[in-house]
């Protein structure tokens, strides 16, 4: 059994992007300081969560994406009134964060991803906020490394697999048509010429069309879902319109942190904590497969957080699982697979990704690159994937990696 030991603290100097690599089975929760409570019951200075109002046409934008906001003020009348106004702010922009990347609704007067899909072949103009995100999700879907803007229809069938009741009969270690068809629909989306995206800098305009090979495969598959989908970047890139909006407002003192839609996926952005660190417990499986506690990880100051894990924490978390194939090797299963081939590496555990130049883009996308990659000296020799590999866990240390 391994002991408890003391907090480790990452550095927040010198590297715009470092990546704390856990090799050992961890898992991660973020320390809840905040409170959640009402305008009225404002009696004291501290975090509170802040409850965005309801919204008719996205009755599901509030969930997924959570902010606690520093309340202060020489009067409970002052203070009031600042969470009056950072509740009104963080309403508005998560409502539009939300609507303008909705791939399966459209709203009047957004012209969001679902429109865009919805008008193949016509030219789109667009926001600024998602031209920018468009742009950027493009290029690094060009790169093929580690995320795909085209691969909804992937996200979608292992989305139907982790949360299925039937693991052990379609799990495609173990279900040789599951695994044939992961392995068609991978190939189909990652087969960029199926996907053309043409981007209007000036215009801030966009035309998207899939091909008529693309529609002829899907229709056989069965693909009914779009292929334009931020899958696991969309609440980083929604973070990050929130960060820009808040930082615009002159709000600048508080932590948004997501589920990511998935409970084995955690982001995180500090837009600014004053002398508030945060701790982050870290768990790990002993050799019986029982959950035992490990150092905790702190920062301050100001970073985001790209967290991930590949097994189950209880057995009520629905969000990962494990199957035993017929070699009788147990597989980790999770919706963190690699969008190159469809299928989970199962090389890496757990993972932090911080981005100390505060980007939550640059945090997840590093995170699902290492999720793509085979092996850790591939990880370590990509240059692109970090600035440097700074520190990595091995076991219940950690260690400095020249």
């Amino acid at each position: 059994m391994k002991k408890e030991q003391e907090t480790i603290v990452i550095s927040n100097k010198h590297l715009p992007l470092r990546i704390a690599l856990f090799v050992a089975a961890l898992a991660l929760a973020i320390f809840a300081f905040s409170k959640a409570i009402t305008n009225l019951g404002i009696h004291e200075e501290g975090y509170y969560t802040i409850q965005a109002a309801s919204d008719k046409e996205a009755a599901n934008y509030t969930s997924g994406i959570e902010l606690s906001y520093h309340i202060k003020g020489e009067s409970v009348g002052e203070m009031r009134e600042l969470y009056r106004g950072v509740t009104n702010e963080y309403t508005s922009i998560l409502a539009r964060a939300y609507k303008l990347l909705d791939n399966t609704a459209s709203y009047e007067g957004y012209n969001n991803l679902a429109y865009i899909y919805q008008h193949q072949g016509e030219k789109i103009v667009l926001s600024e906020e998602l031209f920018g995100i468009l742009d950027d999700a493009y290029k690094k879907t060009l790169e093929q490394r580690g995320f795909n803007m085209f691969a909804g229809a992937l996200y979608k069938e292992w989305s139907d697999i982790v949360y299925s009741y039937d693991h052990e009969e379609i799990d495609p270690s173990v279900n040789e048509e599951e695994a044939s068809r992961i392995a068609k629909i991978a190939a189909l989306v990652n087969d960029l010429s199926n996907f053309e995206l043409v981007l209007d800098k000036a215009e801030k305009s966009v035309i998207f069309k899939v091909s008529d090979e693309y529609e002829e495969a899907a229709e056989q598959l069965g693909i009914e879902v779009p292929a334009l989908d931020l899958n696991l970047m969309k609440y980083a890139y929604m973070m990050e319109m929130i960060r820009a909006h808040f930082e615009a407002a002159g709000l600048t003192d508080g932590i948004l942190t997501s589920d990511n839609g998935l409970l084995s996926g955690q982001y995180s952005l500090v837009i600014n904590m004053e002398d508030v660190p945060l701790s982050y417990p870290v768990y790990g499986l002993d050799d019986d497969g029982k959950v035992y506690k490990m150092p905790d990880a702190s920062m301050d100051g100001k970073f985001s957080l790209a967290a991930f894990r590949s097994f189950p924490m209880t057995d009520e978390d629905l969000s990962a699982y494990t199957v035993t194939d017929a070699d009788g090797n147990v597989h980790y299963r999770h919706m963190y697979f690699s969008v190159k081939t469809g299928f989970h590496t199962e090389m890496i555990s757990m993972d932090y990704c911080f981005a100390l130049s505060r980007s939550i883009t640059d945090a997840a996308y590093a995170n699902l690159c290492i999720n793509s990659v085979e092996t850790y000296e591939e990880m370590k020799k990509d240059n692109k994937l970090a600035d440097h590999l700074i520190r990595r866990v091995t076991e219940t240390r950690f260690e400095e990696d020249q």
